[in-house]
């Protein structure tokens, strides 16, 4: 996908910026499946995503300013996330209208930075700008009491830990930034009904909280 950004005129420094990003997606996927019992399916899956951001600033009067020194140019050429992605299922259904599916999740992340040149004219390289670690427990069920009516419940609380280069940082600016902890409880529910052959019903709740957030 190809996206086009222009500022013009922001804040009191008059900017002037025009950049085009593309992005590109990949996902792949393997899993298998076991039938223990036929009320019972237990599945594990593994897969890799990749998503990069390609930037080409065609013009940018904050480059090389020559007052003030501190404005923030638009030197990120690129930047790479990379998502590895463990999970185990669990699928019980003790009657035929009622499903239950209980998963937990092992995710790693590594968010990859590529800059150009900063406003002082100095090259930056390529980093590892941060490291994400995430476990997430999560429960649904559905109930199905009717061909025309269903409901539908989950709920999943993550454990997030994200840290950086900077949180090695020593001398002056030791402890500055540290590795941060950020949880949170993510849930839903949703009632349809089926009106017609060309029209149904839905009504959903969604409720996020975060659970846990220091450093």
């Amino acid at each position: 996908m190809l996206f086009r950004s222009e500022e013009d005129g922001l804040g009191p420094v008059q900017i002037q910026r025009s950049t085009e990003s593309l992005r590109h997606v990949q996902k792949y996927t393997a899993g298998a499946n076991w039938y223990p019992h036929h009320k019972i399916n237990i599945a594990g899956q593994y897969y890799y995503r990749v998503r990069e951001n390609e930037y080409e600033h065609d013009s940018d009067n904050t480059s090389f300013p020559v007052s003030p020194g501190n404005l923030y140019p638009a030197f990120l050429r690129n930047q790479e996330f990379d998502t590895h992605d463990v999970n185990f299922r669990v699928t019980y259904r003790p009657v035929a209208q009622v499903t239950l599916v209980s998963r937990y999740d092992l995710q790693l992340t590594d968010y990859n930075t590529k800059a150009g040149t900063n406003n002082l004219g100095i090259a930056l390289n390529e980093i590892r700008s941060a490291k994400m670690t995430s476990h997430i427990l999560s429960q649904s069920a559905s109930w199905n009491p009717l061909a025309q009516l269903y409901f539908q419940g989950s709920v999943s609380y993550a454990f997030q830990n994200t840290d950086s280069p900077v949180t090695d940082t020593t001398g002056a600016g030791a402890n500055l930034v540290q590795a941060a902890q950020n949880d949170y409880w993510n849930g839903s529910f949703t009632v349809g009904a089926v009106l017609s052959e060309r029209s149904d019903l839905q009504t959903q709740y969604v409720y996020y909280q975060i659970g846990r957030a220091h450093v």
